[in-house]
């Protein structure tokens, strides 16, 4: 095991393949909305399949394990990798988790996060994904080519390469980008009524 996690620390990506069975349900589907819905079928197929794999690591990670000064050294390497260079936002969402874990610098936590989850949601917005008042619920031709254009790209080089092509090419800097998300999320959660006190 400790062999194991040694060699990942070496890896220079974190490869997933969470778009590998949804690609191949979408190409064997009829053109248009079925595409789509195998494409999401197996996406959720994927991440149910991926939780329990990264299991193993988050328990080699753990808290009690920062306290060994060489289990530390490796994690940090295993998870900055993951962080750095997955394929997908549930590598590095799990990765900062880990580091969490591994007594990451809180404040550090937090603006990564935001920042993934900040390139998550213009990516979704230029494709379409968030889309809700579409004529069928985002289920119109524009919308339609959009999310088959966005599956081509998955396919191209990942999901998470073609997320951050898409913030990049956005024209907004991270920063504000971040700004706009941490925004957005605040405006959210304080437009959600409060719950009053079990009696």
């Amino acid at each position: 095991v400790s062999e194991a996690l040694y060699r990942a620390s070496l890896a220079t990506s974190s490869d997933g393949y969470m778009g590998l069975v949804a690609t191949e349900l979408s190409r064997i589907a009829e053109p248009g909305v079925s595409q789509l819905a195998a494409f999401y079928q197996g996406r959720m197929v994927m991440y149910v399949w991926a939780l329990p794999a990264y299991q193993p690591m988050m328990a080699l990670c753990s808290k009690s394990a920062a306290k060994d000064a060489n289990r530390r050294q490796v994690c940090d390497k295993v998870i900055s990798g993951m962080v750095g260079h997955s394929d997908t936002l549930l590598g590095a969402l799990v990765g900062l988790r880990m580091g969490e874990n591994m007594g990451w610098d809180t404040q550090m936590v937090t603006q990564l996060r935001d920042q993934l989850r900040a390139q998550e949601d213009a990516y979704q917005a230029a494709n379409y994904l968030q889309q809700r008042d579409d004529s069928v619920h985002g289920l119109g031709c524009d919308s339609v080519t959009a999310k088959l254009n966005h599956l081509a790209r998955i396919d191209q080089v990942g999901e998470w390469a073609a997320v951050r092509e898409t913030a990049a090419a956005s024209g907004s800097t991270l920063q504000s980008l971040t700004a706009a998300y941490v925004a957005k999320r605040q405006a959210q959660r304080a437009a959600q009524p409060t719950q009053s006190p079990a009696p």
